[in-house]
């Protein structure tokens, strides 16, 4: 059994603070639009969230991630890339 860091009521009240400041700053993706990507790629239903949120957003997601970088390079970008452009 791991080691007890915190305990449950901290741990609770943790978990609500960080609820609250998450409130109204969410987004929802196009699950059709996820499955797609999904389809067309060999990436994961999560990453394929990721992607899709970057395309709503007309964005790029930063990552070290191989295989986003090769399935979605319209839509990835190497942070050292970024960085030098």
């Amino acid at each position: 059994m791991g080691q007890k860091l915190i305990d449950l009521p901290e741990a609770i009240q943790i978990s609500e603070k960080a609820e609250n400041q998450m409130k109204e700053r969410e987004f929802h993706v196009n699950s059709v639009q996820v499955y797609d990507l999904a389809e067309k790629s060999d990436c994961s239903s999560y990453d394929c969230e990721v992607i899709s949120l970057t395309e709503e957003l007309d964005t790029k997601l930063i990552t070290k991630d191989k295989q986003i970088l090769r399935s979605f390079s319209g839509r990835s970008a190497k942070p050292l890339d970024v960085l030098n452009s």
